[in-house]
């Protein structure tokens, strides 16, 4: 492929990409049958149930979603007095928390991700299998892609390249 049709690829992925986010974050709260939650909550279950984030103490998490500490401290107070996340003291230093998913806050993640799955199904109803193939090979074309650019950011931002 000519390079100008690579920058025009490329472009368009930057630009039609973030629809997809823009579609899951538009949505703010979710009533679910074990609460009421926010996006920002919701958020944090995922990450927590899908082990996204290394030694999910409070800092950890907000450094994970770029807020600041005192934001989290809330979204997590909020969880756990709903029950969905556990904070244990790290016996070692007492100032240092550990927050672990509870099995409600799984049950809560799960229908909320039930959710978007149902949707995404509802709108991809009217492709053939064959379309499905290459919307999967596609999909996982574009995860390795962004497996490299955040590789590179890594290395970029960690003055290793």
């Amino acid at each position: 492929m000519p390079d100008p049709d690579r920058r025009q690829l490329a472009n368009h992925m930057a630009v039609m990409l973030p629809r997809f986010g823009h579609w899951i974050s538009n949505v703010q709260e979710f009533e679910t049958p074990y609460g009421h939650v926010g996006r920002r909550q919701i958020e944090v279950l995922w990450a927590l149930r899908h082990n996204e984030i290394d030694d999910a103490t409070p800092s950890r998490i907000a450094e994970h979603f770029g807020i600041q500490p005192s934001v989290m401290t809330r979204v997590l107070a909020r969880l756990e007095g709903h029950g969905l996340v556990d904070r244990t003291p790290d016996p070692a230093d007492g100032r240092r928390s550990t927050v672990r998913i509870t099995e409600r806050g799984l049950r809560t993640s799960e229908f909320v991700e039930d959710l978007f799955t149902q949707e995404m199904l509802d709108s991809m109803a009217t492709l053939s299998d064959a379309q499905i193939d290459q919307l999967r090979a596609c999909i996982a074309m574009l995860d390795e892609v962004a497996d490299h650019l955040l590789d590179q950011r890594q290395r970029r931002t960690s003055g290793a390249g």
